[in-house]
């Protein structure tokens, strides 16, 4: 698996946060998740990743669509495809770039 290769905090690039859960670099504190939906960034696989929410359940390795608010469905051409997993509606996860 590709790790970050940017120093962010935030969760790894294969990570999937349940719909409801955020992502906090400091537990406990704030009420902004992080990263923001739309946040990128790049793995040691030389690929880009972008930080999306499921807008329905989407299947493993499937391309998807992005709307302007980072929500992706099924059915895109964005070249932005999920990773290994199938995604459950509302869940949050790293989108990854088809082309280097």
């Amino acid at each position: 698996m590709a790790f970050r290769t940017t120093p962010q905090l935030g969760p790894a690039l294969d990570a999937v946060i349940p719909a409801g859960d955020v992502w906090y670099d400091i537990p406990g504190k704030g009420t902004i998740g992080s990263p923001q939906l739309g946040n990128k960034e790049f793995g040691s696989d030389g690929r880009e990743y972008i930080w999306v929410q499921a807008g329905g359940a989407i299947a493993a390795t499937t391309q998807i669509a992005l709307s302007a608010a980072f929500e992706a469905t099924t059915g895109g051409t964005t070249g932005y495809f999920t990773q290994g997993t199938a995604i459950a509606d509302g869940d949050f996860f790293w989108a990854r770039k088809g082309v280097v």
